[in-house]
C-alpha cells in the first residue's frame, strides 16, 4: 500500500498552524475584571489550565481559579454558568477586536507541511473545539486546502461538560474518513502544541506530533509529555513533508 494513504493528518489550529489572540483576549478580560494585574504570569496559567477548552469551560475554569466565586459566595452551579457566560462573553469581545485588526499569524512552518500533504494526496483535516477557529482561518489561503473541517464542532453538543478532546478527535477522524473516497488510513497523525492535546490523542491510541512554539514547549519537553515525534520550528523547515514521512516511516509499522 502507499504509505501516502497509511497515515492521516489532523491539524489543531491554535499554535499549531495559527498563532491566535484567545489568551491575549482572556487576559484582557481577566485585567478588566480585576482578575489579575499586570504582573500577573498569565501565559503559564493559561498554559497549564486554559489552551485547548472550549470557550465557556475556559470561563469557568478563570472564575474559579482565581477565587472569584468564593469572593462572591457563588456556591450554585447555574449561578457559576450564568457568571461564566458573562465573562466569556467579555473575553468574546476583546477577541472579535483583536481578529478584526488582524492580530493572528499563519505558522509558515507548518503551511509547507500542510500544503505538501496536499500535493501529496495524504488526507488532511483542521480540528479545533473554538468556535472561533472558523471565523480565523477563513481569514487564510490555507480554509480550502483541507479535505475535512472540524471547527467548533463542540457548540452543538447540548453537554459541553462530557465532550473531551478526545472525543473532538474521534469524531474529526470519522469525518474525515467519511469524507474520502479512499482505504480507511491505518494511522490518524494529530499534530498538537499543547500537553493537553498530546495527552489527548495518546488517550485514543492516536500517534501524536508535537509541535514546540518559542517561549511554550520544546521538542523534548513535548517529548516527555507523551509526544511520538515533536519538532520545532527551525526543525520543520529542515525537515519538510519529506523528513516527517521519514520518520514516520521508522516509527510506524506500514
Amino acid at each position: 500500500m502507499n504509505k501516502k494513504r497509511d497515515v492521516a493528518f489532523l491539524f489543531d489550529v491554535d499554535g499549531v498552524m495559527i498563532e491566535t489572540p484567545h489568551e491575549k483576549a482572556w487576559k484582557s478580560s481577566a485585567l478588566e475584571s480585576g482578575l489579575i494585574n499586570e504582573d500577573f504570569d498569565f501565559t503559564s496559567f493559561y498554559q497549564r489550565y486554559i489552551s485547548g477548552i472550549p470557550g465557556l469551560k475556559g470561563a469557568e475554569i478563570i472564575l474559579e481559579k482565581m477565587g472569584y466565586y468564593k469572593n462572591k459566595k457563588i456556591e450554585n452551579q447555574k449561578e457559576k454558568e450564568n457568571e461564566a457566560t458573562k465573562f466569556r462573553e467579555s473575553k468574546q469581545k476583546f477577541l472579535d477586536e483583536y481578529i478584526e485588526s488582524g492580530e493572528f499569524k499563519i505558522f509558515r512552518d507548518i503551511e509547507s507541511i500542510i500544503k505538501d500533504a496536499k500535493k501529496n494526496k495524504t488526507p488532511i483535516a483542521a480540528v479545533s473545539s473554538s468556535e472561533n477557529a472558523e471565523k480565523i482561518l477563513r481569514k487564510t489561503d490555507l480554509y480550502n486546502l483541507f479535505d475535512s473541517l472540524t471547527l467548533g464542532a463542540i457548540k452543538h453538543k447540548p453537554l459541553y461538560r462530557s465532550i473531551k478532546k478526545e472525543d473532538l478527535y474521534i469524531f474529526a477522524f470519522g469525518k474525515l474518513c467519511g469524507m474520502l473516497d479512499i482505504e480507511i488510513p491505518k494511522y490518524p497523525i494529530i499534530f498538537e502544541d499543547a500537553d493537553k492535546g498530546v495527552e489527548a490523542a495518546k488517550n485514543i491510541g492516536y500517534f501524536c506530533i508535537g509541535i514546540a512554539r518559542e517561549g511554550l514547549s520544546t521538542p523534548n519537553s513535548l517529548i516527555r509529555n507523551g509526544a511520538d515525534l515533536a519538532y520545532d520550528s527551525t526543525m520543520l523547515f529542515q525537515k519538510g513533508y519529506g523528513g516527517i514521512m521519514r520518520d514516520l516511516d521508522k516509527k510506524l509499522s506500514f
